[in-house]
């Protein structure tokens, strides 16, 4: 089974012959997940709609053309929790991010030829965040170091996605069944959840399944188009 990078150490192909009526049609579909938490580290800013327009038409060859963008995010949580500390009332509806992401995928639901695959997210309580909680491991093994306790801006709100996975498994296995496109690229993160939601209903129908990922390190060029092109 033939395989090629896309991306230096990351993305990659693995795919099977398939009809030339649909060779040449590809779909590609974006987990938001991955692009939030990947996009302003790598580019320095926060990525806009037209990034993901201009990402998904790099990402196609000169022979094949794009049948559609598949875009799969939850709306921002928007109910009220009490933080378990001071005992604030915080309305997420009404924070920044709440309110910037809302208008993102407002003016990307508008855009032509964009699928917009809403998933759910819950509240699932609160904890410490990503960085004070490596700190507090690194406390736990080295108790000779100076102590360290989590200030109130370690402690954050844990959520989580639902749905997201089961409609992009959907959407693959639609796709490839009905021999739609002859391409689907997923962009997201690298992981074996990923790998078995696209690869084998594309595969049992003769579409190829492609993975594509931003790199670890700002590259030399600064357009979105060029961080999709193959290499």
């Amino acid at each position: 089974m033939p395989v090629s990078p896309l991306w230096p150490g990351g993305a990659f192909f693995i795919g099977m012959g398939k009809p030339e009526m649909y060779d040449s049609s590809v779909a590609v579909l974006f987990d938001a997940g991955y692009l939030w938490h990947t996009w302003e580290r790598v580019l320095g800013r926060k990525a806009t709609p037209q990034d993901v327009i201009d990402l998904a038409n790099g990402l196609l060859k000169e022979d094949e053309k794009l049948f559609r963008t598949y875009f799969y995010d939850c709306e921002p949580f928007k109910d009220e929790r009490e933080h378990p500390v001071t005992g604030e009332k915080i309305e997420y509806g009404r924070t920044d991010t709440s309110l910037s992401r809302n208008a993102f995928l407002k003016e990307l639901s508008l855009r032509d030829n964009i699928a917009f695959r809403r998933g759910r997210l819950s509240h699932k309580g609160w904890g410490l965040s990503k960085t004070a909680n490596d700190k507090l491991l690194h406390f736990l093994k080295h108790p000779d170091e100076q102590p360290w306790k989590p200030g109130l801006a370690d402690i954050q709100p844990q959520f989580s996605q639902k749905a997201v996975d089961m409609k992009i498994g959907l959407d693959v296995a639609w796709l490839s069944s009905k021999n739609i496109v002859g391409t689907i690229i997923l962009f997201g993160c690298d992981t074996e959840r990923s790998r078995h939601e696209t690869r084998p209903a594309g595969r049992m129908q003769g579409s190829h399944s492609l993975l594509s990922q931003l790199p670890q390190t700002r590259p030399p060029r600064s357009s979105p188009r060029a961080y999709g092109a193959r290499r």
